[in-house]
């Protein structure tokens, strides 16, 4: 689903909103929404050894989601740059 900017607004302060910002971590740094997270793709995938890049494990998966406040209960907006694949493989 997506969101526009305007639901953005309107739900901004909603407690059950968690925002990944999937932009590389230098320019997370530069700026980014207030309540944003940062999550790379870097932290998604793991390699394997042909260089395939895959998502790694349900339990790792888990584990970094739990640590960043998702649970079933939660709405994840995922923010990147339009340019960039890494807002939709994270998704």
């Amino acid at each position: 689903m997506l969101v526009s900017i305007d639901w953005l607004k309107d739900h901004f302060s909603d407690q059950d909103i968690i925002i990944l910002d999937t932009r590389p971590k230098t320019l997370f740094l530069y700026g980014h929404l207030t309540k944003s997270q940062s999550l790379t793709i870097e932290q998604v995938i793991q390699f394997d050894q042909y260089g395939s890049n895959l998502v790694i494990d349900p339990e790792k998966i888990t584990e970094l989601f739990s640590s960043i406040g998702i649970d079933d209960s939660k709405t994840v907006i995922i923010v990147g740059d339009s340019m960039d694949p890494s807002a939709a493989r994270i998704a």
